[in-house]
């Protein structure tokens, strides 16, 4: 494998092209395939390999830029540019599926058709089996024979990996078929729809869409199992109406699902745009007093850093609501107070530990020195003899320099 490029994504990933071979592959009549492979940045395991085709008989590309607010990878080479939707909360939850302490084994996921993918055995895959069922039934939408192959298939079928193996119109038909469906009343849909969200066969823009047919199905209940699950990223509203059916709960189903969603990537300007316009003043500001009070638990210190992050988010997305809602206002001061104490109490520790570095470098540097240094100490060692019992009742001592004539 030859590396063409590296690019640097949202300072937390590495995305490198790699090739077979660049010069057999410009001569080849097939569709040329560059291999996208995403790492984290201290790290050489491979998170997701996404295989990106390539016009046959093009340069290969040379250079690679994330735009940041896009959220785009651009793929180029002097004549030919290629964008790639690299939403960063999705990379961020692909990482955290993962233990830090077991090797990551790679997802390789294409966007285009496989049709004659085998194994050494000559079985096709299951995956791709499925897929074709898939595609059978978005093509004769009204066939019922179709339609219960389908069911058939998913209840006798293991769970697996179908993240972009249909296109985005394909994902668009399979959906009006689902509300299709609804709508005559099957009874299995419940199983079809966990089945093919369990799969990720809807893509990270199409899953709210799903979401919002199973909420309104009376299957909302497979969303909140696939929010505890944590196997994918959520779209941004998805999260926020996770958060507004948190808000709807008694305290302690509140706090439960709210630490939850705390383990979600959640920081960026999608969901707090979601939020302004899906959670009400009176719902963000319960929202914040019940993160306040899990802040102040002892318990919960190990998510400290992802409770602020939320109230920041919430503040920042009803800031000016919150001067309009009256009720919210002893809520909102309350909060403000907190963090307030412990933005000034975090600062001072802040301010004692650069003096204490301060202190420690300038005494690395100039150590102090005395004004006196002991090397040796010689201590003279004098034998006494011993005392005679009557000399010791006359309180003399007899020396060793002493002579017999000066005694009675």
């Amino acid at each position: 494998m030859k590396q063409l490029f590296q690019c640097l994504v949202d300072d937390t990933f590495n995305v490198t092209g790699m090739v077979q071979d660049d010069r057999k592959a410009l001569r080849s009549a097939k569709l040329c395939e560059i291999s996208l492979e995403l790492r984290q940045v201290d790290s050489d395991h491979v998170i997701v390999s996404k295989v990106l085709p390539w016009p046959t008989g093009e340069e290969f590309p040379s250079k690679a830029i994330f735009d940041r607010k896009e959220e785009v990878l651009s793929v180029m080479n002097g004549t030919t540019l290629a964008k790639i939707p690299f939403r960063t909360r999705v990379l961020k939850s692909l990482v955290q599926q993962h233990d830090k302490h077991t090797p990551i084994v790679p997802r390789i996921v294409s966007s285009f058709d496989e049709t004659e993918s085998k194994t050494k055995d000559g079985k096709v895959h299951e995956s791709l089996k499925t897929v074709q069922i898939l595609r059978d039934v978005i093509d004769d939408p009204q066939s019922d024979i179709k339609w219960k192959k389908m069911k058939k298939a998913i209840i006798s079928s293991a769970k697996s990996e179908l993240s972009s193996l249909l296109t985005v119109t394909e994902q668009t038909k399979l959906l009006a078929v689902l509300k299709n469906r609804i709508n005559t009343g099957d009874k299995d849909m419940q199983n079809v729809l966990k089945f093919l969200l369990e799969c990720d066969v809807f893509g990270y823009k199409m899953t709210d869409e799903v979401h919002l047919l199973c909420e309104s199905s009376s299957f909302d209940s497979l969303v909140s199992e696939l929010i505890i699950s944590n196997r994918h990223a959520l779209p941004e509203k998805t999260f926020v109406r996770a958060l507004k059916k948190a808000a709807g709960s008694d305290e302690t189903s509140m706090k439960t699902f709210l630490k939850t969603l705390l383990e979600l990537p959640f920081e960026d300007k999608q969901t707090a745009a979601a939020a302004s316009d899906l959670l009400s003043p009176s719902e963000a500001a319960t929202l914040i007093g019940c993160l306040m009070e899990m802040y102040k638990d002892d318990e919960e210190r190990n998510i400290h850093g992802k409770i602020l992050s939320l109230v920041a988010l919430l503040f920042d997305s009803h800031s000016t609501q919150f001067l309009s809602d009256s009720t919210t206002h002893d809520t909102i001061l309350e909060a403000a107070s907190f963090i307030s104490a412990m933005t000034s109490l975090t600062g001072t520790f802040a301010e004692l530990e650069c003096t204490d570095a301060a202190r420690r470098t300038i005494s690395s540097k100039n150590p102090v020195k005395p004004d006196f240094l002991i090397h040796t100490v010689h201590l003279k060692v004098r034998k006494w003899t011993q005392i005679q019992p009557e000399e010791k009742e006359k309180g003399e001592i007899r020396s060793m320099d002493s002579d017999d004539s000066d005694t009675d």
